[in-house]
């Protein structure tokens, strides 16, 4: 008897010693956590976890919190992976604990579904929202700012993950019932406005935004009045639609009223003032109305160098713009020099490894191209895609144009497979870019199909006849 008081008393000891060592670990993980020091609560965490499990506490509250701070500081620390991994643990043992419709599975499920998203795995991330909003609709919380939000997370995602259609129904769903949670020109109102505008031009659905861009310019004016900053921002934002589109006499016409109210609003000698003419100015270029584009380009560079003066971004933006439309008015020799001035601008200011010397260096690549120096055309614009890829990756606008030019040279060089291969790229960037109907894909399938009739032709076999 007295040995097994003994073992018993051993026994207790053990269980109050371990109890105490792990509630210690467990304070000291939320004092690390608070304190962002991540790396020593995984290591803590991973620990208690495994004397949890020994002490048959696995499904403690305590081993569920471990969990949660061991995920968020793997997040942390950016090791998106491992926390994903953590997260699906942390979401069956919530399930099996607490059911399907507690507080603390729904919200692992959500925590898991954003961690997912940084580590691109959008199964995951696209499972664990649809249950989260799955969960809602059976708590008739579909009709919520919550519900719609995270709608629009997940909406985010499937076009993410390539699921378009999917997509556009959510964020048209979404939007429908925001209409009857908010008023048209609440700022909430104004940002889903903003999101479903954003996604149907990302992808070249340019009839279905308009509606949006038309829509947040008649809020502005019916509350802020035409001659209000709120007004003319929107202005600008439906001219640089009309330019993404391609819709380009509706351009013109928007940053005409652009610059007359910039004008009236913040005087001809504003940085404002001169910004509209430039726009106005790029207009009228893809009008190919380039004495029009002359007139204003010029009278923006003269602002721009009395506010700015001449060793400014502002200034060198205008001077390549300007560069561009003597280079396609057959002035190759000023396009040029303003070009060559304007890289030196940027390489001073920047560095040669910037955004701006990258699109610099293309224009004159393109003075080079037109004017019959080829392989310095080439040389330069090679320089700029690897900029480009560097900072923007491949589907950005500025670098599937520096690709185009490098396809166009290689044609004009006679290398006419390594410029069928270039500009079959440029054409699928720009139908997954901009879509069916943007000029611009429609311009990289003719230029294709030119060449690919060059191929053609080229390997057909020449008849020779011979003369008895």
């Amino acid at each position: 008897m007295t040995k097994i008081t003994l073992f018993l008393f051993i026994f207790f000891s053990v269980m109050r010693t371990n109890a105490q060592d792990w509630r210690n670990n467990y304070e000291q993980i939320e004092n690390d956590f608070s304190a962002g020091q991540y790396v020593s609560v995984i290591t803590v965490a991973n620990e208690l976890l495994n004397e949890l499990e020994e002490i048959g506490l696995n499904e403690d509250t305590s081993y569920v919190n471990t969990l949660y701070y061991l995920e968020n500081a793997y997040f942390y620390s950016g090791n998106y992976e491992q926390a994903v991994q953590i997260g699906k643990k942390q979401v069956g043992l919530c399930k099996d604990i607490y059911g399907t419709h507690h507080y603390f599975y729904q919200q692992s499920c959500y925590l898991l579904a954003i961690l997912a998203t940084y580590a691109s795995d959008y199964e995951t991330s696209i499972i664990n929202f649809e249950e989260v909003l799955h969960l809602m609709r059976k708590n008739q919380e579909d009709n919520t700012p919550e519900y719609i939000t995270i709608a629009n997370q997940l909406a985010g995602i499937y076009d993410q993950a390539g699921s378009y259609i999917k997509a556009k129904e959510v964020y048209e769903t979404n939007y429908t019932k925001a209409k009857d949670l908010y008023r048209l020109e609440d700022s909430v109102m104004q940002g889903w406005t903003n999101t479903i505008s954003s996604f149907y031009l990302t992808h070249g659905m340019y009839e279905e935004a308009e509606p949006f861009f038309l829509q947040s310019l008649s809020m502005m004016e019916t509350y802020y009045g035409k001659e209000s900053e709120m007004y003319v921002t929107v202005l600008n934002s439906l001219g640089e639609f009309y330019l993404y589109a391609g819709w380009y006499q509706k351009c013109a016409n928007t940053f005409t009223d652009f610059v007359t109210l910039c004008k009236k609003i913040y005087g001809s000698k504003s940085a404002d003032y001169a910004t509209a003419l430039n726009n106005l100015a790029v207009a009228y270029e893809k009008l190919e109305l380039f004495e029009k584009a002359e007139k204003y380009y010029l009278q923006a560079l003269d602002i721009k160098a009395k506010v700015f003066k001449k060793e400014s971004d502002y200034y060198a933006l205008t001077i390549i713009n300007l560069a561009v439309l003597y280079d396609n008015m057959g002035k190759r020799k000023e396009a040029e020099e303003l070009n060559k001035e304007a890289i030196g601008i940027y390489k001073s200011l920047h560095g040669a490894k910037s955004e701006n010397y990258a699109i610099a260096i293309n224009s004159l690549a393109s003075i080079y191209s037109g004017s019959g120096k080829f392989e310095e055309a080439e040389e330069l614009i090679n320089e700029a895609l690897k900029i480009q890829k560097n900072l923007f990756g491949e589907k950005h606008p500025n670098y599937i144009n520096s690709l185009n030019n490098l396809g166009q040279i290689h044609y004009e060089m006679g290398l006419y497979k390594l410029a069928e291969v270039e500009l079959q790229q440029v054409c699928n960037l720009r139908l997954e870019t901009q879509g069916t109907q943007h000029p611009d894909y429609a311009i990289s399938l003719m230029v294709l199909a030119n060449i690919k009739s060059t191929l053609q032709n080229i390997r057909k076999p020449k008849v020779c006849y011979w003369r008895i």
